[in-house]
Parts: C-alpha cells; structure tokens; sequence
C-alpha cells in the first residue's frame, strides 16, 4: 500500500433550467457566466480564508463522520496553500497525524476534492443546471445559489458561487438518497491578503504535458472503454518521482465534474516511493488479464478511500494505476479495455 499516498495526493472533483427552458436562453444569463468562471477561479482569484470540510463516508478505516478546518492561500497566479487546522469530529486522534496526512493531501484537495466544472462543454452535456435567483452570504460575500444534478441522476450538488469571481465559496453533495455526502464553505474570506510570509505548495512530482510516446520512450495503454458515456477525454501528461525517475503517463477523462485518472508507468518501471495510506478495504484480482499477453506476472488490488476507488498493480509488465469516484467493476472494464 506505500507506493501510492502521494502519486494520489499529487493527482490526490447542455444546461438546461428545470422549468424546461433550453439552453440557448441561458446564454448570457448570471448563472452560465459563472459556470463559466467556475474553471479558472482557485488559480485565477487571489483570495484567502478559513474553510470546514465535512466528509460522511468511510474515509481510512472509519465510518464516523470527518469535519476539519483548513486554511487556504492562492495568489491569482496558480499558486497555492493549504493549512490543516484540525479536526472537529473524526480523524486520527494524534492531531499531528491528522495534520500530516492532510499536507499530503494538500495538492490532491485543492485541484480535485471539492466542486468544479473542469471542462465546460462536457459540463453542459452531462449536468442540468437549476437556479431560482437566489443570492445567499457566504463569509460577507453575495454568492448565486444553484442545484447542479447530473443528467442521469446519479448526483446531485448545491453550490454557492461568488457573485464576483465565480469561485465555489460552498457546495454541498448529496447521495443518491438525499443524504448530504460532503460538503466544504468558507467561514471567512479575504480578496487581498497580505502573502508575503506564505510558503506556496510545492508538489513532489513533476507533470508536464504528454505530446507524444518519444516523450515516454513506451507507448502507454489506452483505454478504450469508460465507465459511462458521459467520460470524455480530457488531457495526457506525463508525471516523473523525482527520487526514482519513474515516469507515468497520466491520462485524465471527465464528465465535467467528476475526474478519471488512468496512469500506466511503461514496462519495468520503478514505482514510486510512498508513504502508507490506511484504507478501509481492499482486494486482491487473480487472472484479470488472462487472453492479453502472456499475463505472467501480473498482480492487480483494488481498494476504497472514501469516495475514491483506486487500482493498482502490474498488467503485462506495465506499472499501472486508476483513481475515480466510480465502481471497481468499472475501473477493472477500464482497465481490461486499455489492454493489448
């Protein structure tokens, strides 16, 4: 289990109104042009503040609901930090354990834990957009309150977004039975902090863009099967562990809320070195890859953090990894379809 903490930490989130309207007349409507700020604003808004996170799922090992507090520096520029100051209910009850696991979890939490339209037209086909014009107060500030449901009904979100900015200053998601599942508000806001003493997040891997396979020196499996119709692809980059120079190619796919990471490391690769991460279950796949290749060798786990679903192993001599809030079955379909 140490060889993915923080590979995840450093992974590790048409509109139409309800009444029937259609989308073309939302076009230059409040709540379309902040949707579409919704992208860019924790790296485009210079802001800080104190923010509560709330988590009732099984999250390390535990049922019992996880409430902490955060604070959150960016610059506007892309930087970002992220300060735990501890929980309220749940968690470890070593305070400095808790911290530290969050630090890791830093980069994962500011890019991928929390509400975000991360691209807009697959947003528009995948998620119906409902709003009554009604402006709520968030931390002193005039937010537009709307109800986002994915169009198959499989998830539903409120989200405060601020009138000004688009930034989700709160959102609250939902199960498929109605029950709050997490949510995250700020509890204090300021648009023009002083952040000359703040130590930006520095992340352990290094990504850039992946434009081709000479960049990896293998060509990397490509899955040719997605959960649901409602994946798309949305960007490859190439992630290198400065420690041991094991270079991933990480492939990303998005139903315009929700995030796919499917990352293969080539043949042979050294795995990273990561720390332990407590999970509540796990399992063991035999045989997964039989009929590709000569499937010799290959061990594939499966376990949950949370609301996450990872898969990890070795398939055909490749080094390989999927993270998503999906089911296993879906994750294995993906991963069997990337198979040669």
């Amino acid at each position: 289990m140490k060889h993915f903490a923080l590979l995840i930490g450093s992974l590790l989130l048409a509109v139409a109104l309800a009444t029937g309207c259609s989308s073309s007349s939302l076009a230059g409507s409040p709540e379309l042009d902040l949707i579409s700020q919704v992208q860019d604003a924790p790296n485009r808004v210079q802001h800080s503040g104190t923010r509560r996170v709330e988590s009732y799922y099984q999250l390390d090992g535990s049922g019992e609901a996880l409430i902490y507090r955060e604070e959150v520096q960016a610059d506007g520029q892309g930087h970002f930090a992220i300060t735990p100051l501890g929980a309220v209910q749940g968690g470890p009850s070593n305070s400095a354990e808790f911290i530290a696991i969050q630090m890791i979890r830093a980069g994962f939490n500011f890019r991928y834990r929390d509400f975000l339209v991360r691209d807009l037209t697959a947003f528009l086909n995948n998620y119906q957009l409902i709003s009554a014009n009604q402006v709520v107060q968030i931390a002193g500030r005039d937010c537009l309150q709307v109800e986002i449901i994915r169009k198959d009904g499989s998830a539903r979100y409120e989200v405060a977004l601020d009138v000004a900015t688009g930034l989700v200053l709160r959102y609250r998601e939902f199960d498929h039975q109605g029950a709050l599942y997490s949510m995250m508000e700020y509890e204090s806001y300021n648009a023009a902090p002083d952040q000359s003493q703040v130590v930006f997040h520095q992340s352990t891997n290094q990504e850039a863009p992946l434009t081709s396979a000479s960049d990896l020196h293998f060509v990397p499996f490509t899955p040719k099967l997605l959960p649901d119709s409602a994946f798309t692809f949305l960007e490859g980059t190439i992630i290198t562990e400065p420690s041991t120079g094991a270079r991933f190619a990480k492939l990303s796919y998005t139903d315009g809320v929700e995030t796919i990471f499917f990352l293969d490391g080539g043949p042979d690769a050294a795995a990273p070195t990561l720390p332990t991460l407590q999970v509540g279950s796990s399992s063991n796949y035999a045989g997964l890859t039989e009929g590709h290749g000569d499937g010799m060798g290959d061990e594939v786990r499966a376990f949950h953090e949370g609301p996450l679903t990872v898969i990890w192993g070795k398939v055909s001599g490749h080094s390989i990894y999927l993270v998503g809030k999906v089911t296993e079955t879906e994750l294995l379909e993906m991963l069997t379809s990337a198979l040669p």
